[in-house]
């Protein structure tokens, strides 16, 4: 079979479904954050990650929330598969995405500071000390004033 990178690319194809089910029931703005996030992994990394903080940092609240006349129930349904899949390991910002779409302002901190942390974690590798305090296990002290200096939270 060849690929069909027009119709059918395979960033977009390879998650639990077809991204444009989704991003199709949001605005622009709130689309291409969308689209961003779900294929950095397969195609743009970093750029793609950046790409969707602009647009988070650009849109207003409504830009990134279904539109009224798409399903919210649909988009809402979505979400939650993506978040659950935990689909290139965002599962916060899926979840974010979904309080937004529930009418939660709060969802747009949620889903900009996933990606945000995406990002810095992509751009400085970190030790194995750093990654078990970020999933909540102790390490060294030194890990901690490091995470600190670097703006991590944890």
């Amino acid at each position: 079979m060849s690929k069909d990178n027009v119709n059918h690319p395979s960033h977009y194809e390879a998650g639990p479904f077809e991204c444009i089910e989704l991003t199709r029931l949001y605005p622009f703005a709130g689309g291409n954050a969308i689209k961003y996030v779900f294929r950095h992994r397969a195609k743009n990394g970093v750029e793609d990650l950046e790409k969707a903080l602009w647009y988070l940092d650009h849109a207003t609240v409504d830009e990134l929330r279904p539109m009224p006349c798409a399903s919210n129930s649909k988009a809402c349904h979505l979400l939650r598969v993506l978040e659950r899949a935990d689909w290139q390991v965002m599962a916060p910002f899926w979840k974010g995405m979904w309080e937004l779409a529930q009418g939660y302002d709060s969802g747009l901190t949620r889903a900009h500071r996933a990606v945000d942390r995406r990002v810095r974690l992509l751009e400085n590798p970190l030790t194995d000390d750093e990654l078990r305090l970020l999933d909540g296990w102790s390490a060294k002290p030194e890990a901690a004033w490091r995470l600190r200096a670097g703006g991590f939270e944890y």
